[in-house]
């Protein structure tokens, strides 16, 4: 199949069909700023923290190193852990941003660095209205030490999957080989994240004391898996 330029689908492709993955148009510098801020940002945190990197890290596949985090850390939201959320929020907007390129799902008649800014606003609010709905459940069952270990929980998780993210998404961009082999991979990196923590607050809600399996059945339908078919089902039916 011949080459295209890199923003061709976004006017010449009928919407809601694959086309093939193009690289960055050397014209478009944003694509570049973005992953020079996030290697600026952990370059900064591994001078500055590299100890509470390798934990992050590990802390993706082992829960009592996530658990050990959360008891040494006052606050999920400190500078390191906001800054590791942060090179979260720009990996997985730009995966989600070339995820739309070939699938070319929504958003098609906007530019890529526009594209991408609403990506990002959209992990931003699901990350804090998830957040606020978290610290008024707890507020509400009485649970707020059970609610908030979940929670941390789940921003460590998230924070481990931006560091492992990172060197996919610049091998998608840099690499020689195929784009859409590293598309592929960060997508399955990020359902396996998802299922990680399903899996981790299913734990931590059994170790509750009176949390039953219906409650959290409740929660995790109402809290976790609607709302993103929701917003999933909303964005590809307006736009």
């Amino acid at each position: 199949m011949p080459n295209q330029p890199t923003f061709s689908f976004f006017t010449t492709q009928p919407g809601h069909h694959p086309v093939p993955l193009p690289r960055q148009d050397p014209r478009a510098i944003w694509p570049s700023i973005v992953l020079l801020t996030s290697l600026v940002i952990l370059a900064f945190v591994r001078v500055n923290a590299l100890q509470r990197v390798t934990q992050t890290i590990q802390a993706g596949f082992s829960r009592q190193t996530a658990v050990k985090l959360e008891r040494q850390e006052a606050s999920p939201l400190s500078v390191v852990p906001s800054l590791l959320l942060l090179v979260y929020v720009l990996n997985l907007s730009f995966v989600m941003f070339r995820a739309n390129a070939y699938f070319h799902l929504v958003f098609i008649d906007l530019a890529g660095g526009v594209q991408f800014l609403l990506f990002a606003g959209l992990i931003v609010s699901m990350l804090l209205l998830r957040f606020g709905v978290n610290i008024f459940l707890g507020f509400v069952t009485d649970q707020m030490r059970l609610i908030g270990e979940y929670t941390s929980s789940g921003f460590i998780l998230l924070q481990a999957f931006g560091l492992v993210l990172f060197p996919v998404v610049v091998l998608m961009e840099f690499s020689p080989a195929e784009p859409l082999f590293f598309l592929y991979t960060a997508i399955v990196l990020a359902g396996i994240s998802v299922l990680i923590h399903w899996f981790r607050g299913l734990l931590t809600a059994l170790s509750g004391r009176g949390v039953g399996m219906l409650q959290i059945f409740c929660y995790f339908c109402a809290l976790e898996i609607l709302p993103i078919l929701v917003l999933v089902k909303f964005i590809i039916e307006t736009f």
